[in-house]
């Protein structure tokens, strides 16, 4: 495969992120005392279904509690080591195969 379809094909996956709302950002935020650009992060997390990347210590903890899960929603939550070992796993993993074809 050729740089451009390479690129082509990876562009095609993309999507753009459409923000949750201010006010269901702040919702999140004064209903579960964290701050504004934490829950933004939250929320868009939740709206898209992805996990949540953070290294800060006290929001995954926050977020994976059961009460938080009961009145916002559940969230995976990962570091940056946890992503970027899944990462090295599909890249692996895509090495192996594109040597195949």
């Amino acid at each position: 495969m050729e740089l451009q379809e390479t690129m082509d094909l990876l562009y095609s996956k993309m999507r753009l992120v459409d923000p949750p709302s201010r006010v269901q950002v702040l919702k999140i935020a004064v209903g579960e005392h964290i701050t504004f650009y934490d829950a933004s992060y939250v929320a868009t997390a939740l709206k898209m279904g992805v996990p949540l990347i953070t290294d800060d210590e006290e929001l995954p903890k926050k977020v994976r509690s059961k009460e938080f899960q009961e009145r916002v929603g559940v969230v995976k939550v990962m570091s940056s080591s946890d992503l970027s070992r899944t990462a090295k796993r599909y890249s692996n993993t895509f090495n192996l195969l594109s040597r195949r074809i």
